[in-house]
């Protein structure tokens, strides 16, 4: 198989489709790069110095105690848990039912 181009003044060339060429071989494994630091002549640079490691610091003063949540008793949190650990549960069950349905 292959094409036949005719130009305008009514010659021909056909061009077909040759057989597979062998495969070429491999070629030289890659070489590994050099670090991107900075050197002479483009060799790696030093590394540099690292300080000494200093004191330790001061303790710090006691935190003011927090203030409780005024007439409620944490009962708001409590109830908002419940809530949303509920709405998670509708969501999960509704899942399970569409796959089920399916």
């Amino acid at each position: 198989s292959g094409f036949i181009i005719t130009f305008d003044d009514g010659s021909t060339i056909e061009i077909k489709n040759g057989k597979d060429g062998q495969n070429g071989q491999d070629g030289a494994p890659g070489q590994n790069g050099k670090d991107g630091q900075p050197g002479a002549n483009g060799e790696q640079g030093p590394a540099g110095p690292q300080g000494e490691k200093g004191e330790k610091g001061e303790k710090g003063d006691k935190g003011d105690p927090g203030e409780a949540a005024k007439g409620c008793g944490g009962s708001i949190a409590v109830a908002s848990s419940i809530v949303g650990s509920i709405a998670l549960l509708g969501v999960a069950l509704a899942i399970k039912k569409r796959r089920e349905d399916r």
